[in-house]
């Protein structure tokens, strides 16, 4: 069931958020991980549902977030890694919410995501802290 799967992505990718707001930056980046998987397929069988794709975006978008933050954190052993993944997920949120900005499909605040998500991009390329 289409819906039901897309309850589900959504449930994770709030889970996600919630983790967020905890700075459970690990945790969170499993959730909203697992929100783009439960996404990927409905995209795949049907790519012109502009709220799965949204919800693509989105989860690739925060788990490029909770990535970055783990960049950030003292207590991440591994900075190099969690740099990669976060510009990897960045790169595919920016390139999903691109596809819809060109089909004219977004609102004037999802429409700033590309640029906003190239930015992020470009400051982990530099920060190597």
């Amino acid at each position: 069931n289409v819906l039901a799967a897309a309850d589900v992505a959504s449930g994770h990718l709030q889970l996600g958020n919630m983790l967020m707001e905890g700075a459970r930056y690990e945790a969170a980046l499993a959730r909203f991980s697992e929100a783009f998987q439960c996404y990927s397929p409905l995209v795949s069988a049907d790519s012109s549902n502009v709220q799965n794709l949204l919800g693509l975006a989105q989860s690739s978008r925060e788990a490029g977030m909770a990535a970055a933050a783990l960049v950030r954190s003292t207590s991440a052993t591994d900075k190099g890694r969690y740099r990669t993944q976060a510009i990897q997920w960045f790169k595919k949120s920016r390139d999903i919410y691109e596809g819809l900005k060109l089909r004219g499909v977004l609102n004037a605040g999802d429409a700033e995501w590309p640029a906003q998500l190239s930015k992020q991009i470009a400051a982990l390329g530099l920060d190597r802290s």
